[in-house]
């Protein structure tokens, strides 16, 4: 019966290896969590959101809502929940715009609707 003096050590190496490893990686999980907790952290949530804007020199009012308004301020992005968008303005037919989510993206320049977005454009046909 003849044992290898190499393959002891080397087992022993491959332990030490692997442990290091896991140690490693266990070791730095929690400093890459905080970093993405920090990029999605919340600045303010507003609930029953309703407002009005309105042009009287133009006469365009436009009405909207939403059941909860969401903002990060890492990369300014605003998550809103049921959004609701009325626009009234002289020689053209109403809009209105609803949403089960809607994202503005910085300033508001690109707003992105989804699930079960409709739009109606001029009165309802009853």
């Amino acid at each position: 019966m003849t044992r290898s003096l190499f393959s002891r050590p080397s087992v022993w190496l491959i332990i030490l290896l692997l442990l290091t490893l896991w140690l490693d990686s266990v070791l730095q999980r929690p400093n890459l969590q905080q970093n993405n907790d920090t990029q999605q952290e919340v600045d303010y949530i507003i609930e029953n959101l309703d407002g009005i804007q309105a042009n009287h020199e133009f006469e365009r009012n436009r009405f909207f809502s939403a059941d909860k308004l969401i903002h990060y301020p890492a990369e300014d992005i605003t998550q809103l929940e049921h959004v609701r968008f009325t626009s009234i303005e002289p020689d053209k037919p109403l809009l209105r715009v609803t949403s089960n989510q809607a994202e503005l993206t910085q300033d508001g320049n690109d707003i992105f609707l989804t699930g079960d977005v409709t739009i109606i454009r001029g009165e309802d046909s009853e």
